[in-house]
């Protein structure tokens, strides 16, 4: 494991697979760098480096500042941080919210060679309303250590998964990983809400390849044609895969094709 420090004192971490040109790679909402270590895998086969990250207030990846104010700047510091330290020219891939913070760190000009942003979430027909009231409630449910009802709300208000579902998971024993991470639940949001529309991406200049599973949600469908739509030169492929969950080979090999490995 490898350690970067930011710029308020924040060490994240992250984890190194293979060799070659380097593929950074940003996880989503609830999750640590271990979701997309399969990824990272994946790509080492194809002779590319996966560098697999704990955002900001996950996994080992610590928080020195916190709270909802300046939360989205935080993060794009941090990737700027991450980029620096790589060696060589840097592929950034985001997963779910994660491939929002890929673009908005584009959009700040963070110097990548490319994007792969991976069933990236924006607000499209169908999905949950975005309520204003979201943010300053997650705040104040993690800054009063209250992770449970943190996880319920991003869970029911956000993905919109129905309230009964989310409450029969807190006897399950997943529960408390997604306690664990439940302060990182802001960052995620503030992300999210800060660049809801696609169109606010239309001046993201580098190459970029938009991936989803072929049965993933409506949503998410709808977002990756949208988000092809606006970008300027945007790709558009699909990968098997369904329920949010695309498939680890499959979009490895996408991901080299676009890299030219």
């Amino acid at each position: 494991m490898g350690t970067v420090t930011t710029h308020d004192g924040t060490r994240l971490a992250f984890e190194e697979v293979g060799s070659g040109p380097a593929v950074l790679l940003l996880p989503g909402a609830m999750n640590d760098r271990g979701r997309l270590v399969p990824l990272a895998q994946s790509l080492a086969e194809h002779g590319l480096r996966g560098i697999v990250v704990d955002r900001r207030a996950r996994g080992e990846s610590g928080d020195q500042t916190g709270g909802l104010a300046g939360a989205v700047e935080r993060e794009i510091g941090d990737v700027r941080a991450l980029v620096a330290a790589v060696e060589g020219p840097v592929t950034l891939l985001g997963y779910s919210s994660g491939g929002i913070l890929a673009l908005a760190a584009a959009l700040a000009d963070v110097p990548v060679a490319s994007l792969v942003v991976l069933e990236a979430p924006v607000v499209v027909p169908g999905a949950p309303a975005r309520d204003a009231t979201i943010g300053p409630e997650l705040d104040a449910l993690v800054a009063a250590g209250r992770h449970g009802d943190a996880v319920e709300l991003y869970q029911t208000r956000v993905i919109g998964l129905p309230p009964r579902a989310v409450a029969g998971q807190r006897d399950q024993p997943w529960w408390p990983a997604l306690e664990a991470v439940a302060p990182s639940l802001v960052y995620d949001w503030a992300v999210t809400d800060a660049y809801q529309e696609a169109a606010q991406f239309a001046e993201v200049s580098v190459p970029t390849l938009v991936l989803r599973a072929d049965d993933t949600w409506p949503v998410i469908t709808a977002s990756a044609d949208a988000l092809t739509a606006a970008i300027p030169g945007a790709r558009l492929a699909t990968v098997p895969g369904r329920d949010h969950a695309p498939d680890p080979a499959a979009t490895a090999a996408a991901v080299a094709a676009l890299v030219g490995v």
